[in-house]
């Protein structure tokens, strides 16, 4: 079970920031609701200790809570990547949840990898921001998925991007910014 290090107490980490929440999911990387520049974003990130005192490291990823919404919706699919690698099969997921932002499972990697990618000419590459989690942390993670909602109420009131009233057509998704990041100014 997924360990609560504050639930409804405020704490102060990093910048000074309040976090609504700090939820351990193994091997001290936390999952954390956190205002940072006026934006609530939910951190999974990798702390350290020195002296007694504990703190965030860069090693970790800031997703939007449009973000966590879309990654909470394909848990289903990591799972059954992940299912079915364990099986030897020959199978990998590499998934956008928008704004360059992926999730990857495949078979020379023993977890899940969620990253920002950045766009180089005419591809996308993997930046240094973003974190790897074991399957252990990932199983704890989804437990995240159904609590957080306790300290971020504002999640109940995202809709996924795809079910958008201007997506319900080709050209909305094409012309959408977070969907379709890359090429977006093309149309």
């Amino acid at each position: 079970m997924t360990s609560v290090h504050s639930s409804n107490s405020s704490q102060s980490h990093g910048q000074g920031e309040k976090s609504r929440c700090q939820l351990e999911i193994g091997q001290n990387v936390y999952v954390m609701a956190q205002t940072w520049k006026q934006e609530l974003l939910i951190h999974i990130r990798k702390f350290d200790s020195d002296k007694g005192k504990t703190f965030p490291t860069k090693r970790g990823i800031a997703l939007t809570l449009k973000h966590w919404v879309e990654l909470s919706m394909c848990t289903s699919q990591i799972d059954e990547t992940i299912a079915a690698l364990k099986e030897r099969k020959e199978e990998k997921l590499f998934h956008h949840l928008g704004a360059n932002m992926y999730v990857s499972v495949d078979k020379n990697i023993a977890g899940v990898d969620i990253r920002q990618w950045w766009w180089c000419v005419d591809t996308v590459k993997p930046s240094r921001k973003g974190i790897f989690l074991s399957l252990q942390q990932w199983s704890k993670l989804k437990d995240c998925f159904e609590m957080m909602s306790d300290f971020v109420p504002e999640l109940k009131s995202i809709v996924p991007c795809a079910m958008q009233d201007d997506h319900q057509n080709q050209m909305g998704f094409l012309q959408c910014s977070f969907c379709n990041p890359n090429e977006c100014h093309q149309w």
